[in-house]
């Protein structure tokens, strides 16, 4: 696997730097990966368009998911494999009370089980990285 870590600035946008880290990976080396996964849903628009501009078939030769926001994956062409995170507000309500001692939970406590929302950016990986991948 590669970790691609190359922070945004504050108030730049991440689409854009999205759209140029992938750009600028393609034309240094080959890609020797089949799926990319997103921290920041809004990475996910530059990270789909740079691919489609080398040729490469969303959903069949690169997969590509993130975290939250199901309502705009679900309506993205193609739609985006998602994590949908739950409401923080009840977590962030028990640590609190917990905080000021207004309430007894335990030290350890789970949230709400985050939910897989299958979108078209995924599929079964390519048996080599560059089967499939349009010329």
């Amino acid at each position: 696997s590669t970790l691609i870590d190359e922070p945004v600035a504050p108030f730049k946008d991440s689409d854009l730097k999205a759209y140029e880290i992938i750009k600028r990976r393609v034309k240094i080396h080959p890609i020797d990966f089949t799926a990319v996964f997103c921290t920041a849903f809004n990475a996910v628009k530059g990270v789909v368009r740079a691919f489609y501009e080398e040729g490469f078939v969303i959903g069949k030769d690169m997969s590509i998911c993130s975290f939250g926001e199901p309502l705009n994956a679900r309506l993205s062409v193609p739609s985006i494999t998602v994590v949908d995170q739950p409401d923080p507000t009840d977590a962030i309500r028990k640590v609190v009370d917990h905080v000021q001692g207004e309430n007894h939970t335990p030290k350890l406590f789970r949230t709400t089980v985050n939910r897989l929302q299958i979108g078209e950016s995924t599929g079964p990986a390519p048996h080599s990285q560059t089967e499939g991948i349009a010329s």
